[in-house]
């Protein structure tokens, strides 16, 4: 029997399979966490553990920008000199579903703290293909 993670905000089981488990929410309901393919598109700080910029596009064809650790968007070996973009992802709570849509609200605040350059956004509405569970 496959285990399904209740999705706390709608009250309702979230349809995707779980894979792997959030800490609970007030309630004790459980998000389900998932990736959210992004590009890192430029080098940032070559000071321990270097730093890069990512871009994700949400559903509305908006590009937000995120800056963080390489090791928060990809295991791989990142340097000034890499060719850019590269394939990464962001770690993200999956908040809501709109399956007639195919669109899911994300929240990258959880569980690794991504916020976006400007300081104002973790929860970005994305086209479901972009997510992996």
């Amino acid at each position: 029997m496959e285990a399904r993670a209740p999705n706390c905000l709608v009250g309702a089981r979230c349809s995707a399979p779980s894979i792997a488990l959030a800490s609970a929410c007030h309630v004790g309901h459980y998000a389900l966490v998932a990736e959210v393919a992004c590009n890192i598109v430029r080098f940032v700080d070559d000071s321990f553990p270097r730093w890069v910029e990512a871009r994700l596009v949400d559903a509305d064809g908006t590009a937000w920008t995120f800056e963080d650790k390489v090791p928060i968007f990809t295991t791989g070996d990142l340097r000034s000199d890499t060719e850019y973009p590269v394939p990464a992802a962001i770690r993200c709570m999956v908040i809501e579903t709109d399956v007639a849509a195919a669109r899911t609200l994300i929240d990258t605040s959880q569980p690794d703290g991504v916020t976006s350059t400007d300081g104002t956004r973790t929860r970005f509405w994305v086209s479901s293909q972009l997510l992996k569970q």
